[in-house]
């Protein structure tokens, strides 16, 4: 049995300028370990519905970042009036997301 991420919930942010970008989720965190420790059983902790919503930042690298696992993908992610000055890199880097909005 492990942990899940559900229900996720932010509105009404402004930000100046952002190093990286306004949402970033990476489920593959497991890399900080593979050289410490042997890893036994892999297990990816779900995530699903994160709402952001009236939310607005200055410079920014992109404006969501969300790097899910093929076996275990990012479910319904929502964007909702979210604004950044200028974007550096690529607006949305989305691999294995199941349903953005």
């Amino acid at each position: 049995m492990g942990g899940y991420v559900n229900g996720i919930y932010v509105s009404n942010i402004k930000s100046g300028k952002i190093d990286l970008g306004v949402l970033g989720i990476e489920t593959d965190v497991l890399y900080q370990w593979r050289t410490l420790v042997p890893t036994y059983e892999k297990k990816v902790t779900p995530i699903k519905n994160v709402f952001l919503e009236n939310v607005s930042a200055g410079e920014v690298k992109f404006v969501s970042r969300v790097l899910g696992q093929k076996d275990s993908p990012v479910a319904h992610v929502s964007l909702k009036n979210v604004t950044t000055g200028s974007v550096l890199e690529k607006k949305h880097i989305h691999e294995h997301l199941g349903g953005v909005e």
